[in-house]
């Protein structure tokens, strides 16, 4: 029996898993692989200012030190936060993103690094392209890399956003293929708690708002673009956003 295995038995999971995604053209794990090349990320792997801002806000009030991004694509966060001082490591499935991000290549349900070897573990985009059996590997590697009090923060599209029932099958979530499994702030938060990650959020008070005109298609006011990254950050209005942050804290 596998360490996966032992562990996500010890949790009172089958391994493996039999799911059901809910769509019919999934993909299989090759073809996912093979679609994820660099015209993938040509118009996909895109630097959100605001998540940055956040991201540099947890780090500074935990005093995290050392970060791993899962699924870095071609380095677009990673790079960001190395050019401000961090002490990051980046992986990804692609063998082309990995190159152009200057990161390793590897499995999220595989991380080939050493258990509680990081403060703050990064999944943005990457859990929706996961079975829930490669789920729940993902979030069991991600709580054995983390050190005691650290987190795992991820970013994905939110299955309860109104815009998904007003704009059905062309909501952005289904537009991409190689989304196969959709979850709420509340049911990704549920996953979390069974895999032992504590104080999980998916509102997050920072000491600054940035200035992200939230796709707003004229310019607006700095100050008022400040006002709706705290409504969309800040208040319940970020459970019922397009995507949504989470963050859950190693509990041991």
């Amino acid at each position: 029996m596998s360490p996966i295995e032992r562990r996500l038995r010890s949790r009172g999971l089958s391994f493996p898993l039999k799911v059901d995604t809910g769509k019919d053209d999934v993909c299989d794990r090759s073809d996912r692989k093979k679609i994820f090349s660099e015209d993938y990320f040509a118009d996909k792997d895109v630097l959100q200012v605001h998540l940055l801002a956040a991201l540099d806000d947890i780090i500074e009030r935990r005093g995290f030190r050392d970060i791993l991004e899962v699924g870095c694509g071609t380095g677009k966060l990673l790079n960001a936060l190395k050019r401000e001082g961090r002490r990051v490591f980046g992986c990804d499935i692609s063998d082309a993103a990995a190159r152009k991000a200057g990161a390793s290549v590897a499995d999220a349900m595989r991380l080939p690094y050493k258990k509680k070897s990081f403060d703050l573990v990064i999944a943005v985009s990457v859990v929706e392209h996961l079975t829930e059996e490669e789920g729940n590997m993902l979030l069991d590697e991600a709580f054995r890399l983390l050190k005691k009090g650290g987190c795992f923060f991820m970013v994905t599209p939110n299955l309860s956003s109104p815009m998904r029932h007003i704009k059905g099958s062309r909501w952005f979530g289904y537009s991409d293929k190689t989304h196969i499994t959709f979850y709420t702030p509340k049911s990704l938060a549920k996953k979390m708690e069974r895999f032992g990650f504590l104080d999980i959020q998916s509102m997050f008070s920072l000491r600054s708002y940035p200035d992200f005109n939230w796709g707003i298609p004229f310019k607006t006011p700095a100050a008022l673009n400040r006002f709706f990254s705290w409504l969309f950050i800040a208040t319940p209005l970020a459970l019922v956003r397009d995507s949504f942050w989470i963050m859950g804290k190693c509990s041991k």
